[in-house]
């Protein structure tokens, strides 16, 4: 997750300048040319954490990895704002029904609310409503009515689809 690799990164990242500055002291430091093509990442906005669950299902769980701590990947669900905590790609699963990408498909008591993607199908783990505190998948589908069969949607109540 993003939140993960940050904390990684600075904890690694924390000891480099007293290295090099070590290095440099003691002749050891040769400047050389950054490698490679740079790249450029635009501002992120709340509204890049909105998931099109006709892409694949391995893109969905690196955008929810990804957005974690902020914008936090979502969708609505009866008109209601969800976020979407954790997931993961649900493989070596009996036959499902097909469906519409963002359709719940069931739940699986092992890996969670399955949802139609793009190319297969991905499991929440943790989800949260607006306004309301995140919840274990177990604790979420035992909160709402009518789960399986219904649409996570990429379009909030009065919002024209994207």
């Amino acid at each position: 997750t993003a939140s993960s690799l940050s904390a990684w990164a600075a904890e690694r990242g924390a000891v480099l300048p007293e290295r090099v500055i070590e290095d440099m002291e003691a002749g050891r430091a040769a400047a050389r040319p950054q490698e490679g093509e740079p790249s450029y990442c635009g501002k992120m906005g709340k509204e890049d954490g909105l998931l099109d669950w006709s892409r694949p299902t391995e893109e969905l769980d690196a955008r929810i990895r990804a957005f974690d701590l902020w914008p936090l990947a979502y969708g609505f669900l009866g008109g209601q704002r969800l976020g979407i905590l954790e997931a993961e790609p649900a493989q070596g699963l009996p036959a499902l029904p097909q469906a519409l990408p963002g359709t719940i498909l069931g739940i699986d008591a092992a890996r969670g609310i399955l949802v139609r993607t793009g190319n297969g199908i991905l499991a929440l783990k943790r989800l949260q409503l607006a306004g309301r505190k995140a919840l274990n998948f177990r604790e979420f589908a035992n909160g709402v009515r009518n789960l399986a069969g219904s649409s996570i949607e990429n379009r909030g109540p009065g919002l024209e689809k994207r």
